[in-house]
């Protein structure tokens, strides 16, 4: 494990109540979304607890992305589920 990638699991300050942190670190060997010579994709994650939705940024041309994004959902109740989608990200064509 490098200096860096160390750095990207420090630790979260104790969240406030009713406050849920989620911690997107990546994905391995999702789907070639990409109609090209090369099997890729541009994935980024949607996070959605009720009305509230997140979104990672893409990764560009890869089907092994490294996300390392930290997400707070507000006012999070104890039956509230997390919903959590990789998509591909297509500027041309939208989403896949």
């Amino acid at each position: 494990e490098t200096e860096e990638e160390a750095e990207s699991y420090q630790f979260l300050p104790p969240p406030v109540n009713g406050q849920l942190s989620v911690r997107v670190i990546g994905g391995r060997n999702l789907i070639a979304a990409d109609l090209s010579a090369r099997a890729c994709s541009d994935p980024y994650c949607s996070l959605a607890i009720g009305e509230q939705q997140k979104e990672t940024k893409a990764c560009k041309n890869t089907v092994h992305p490294d996300w390392h994004q930290i997400f707070y959902f507000d006012n999070v109740q104890q039956n509230d589920r997390l919903i959590v989608t990789a998509y591909d990200h297509d500027i041309s064509l939208g989403t896949d």
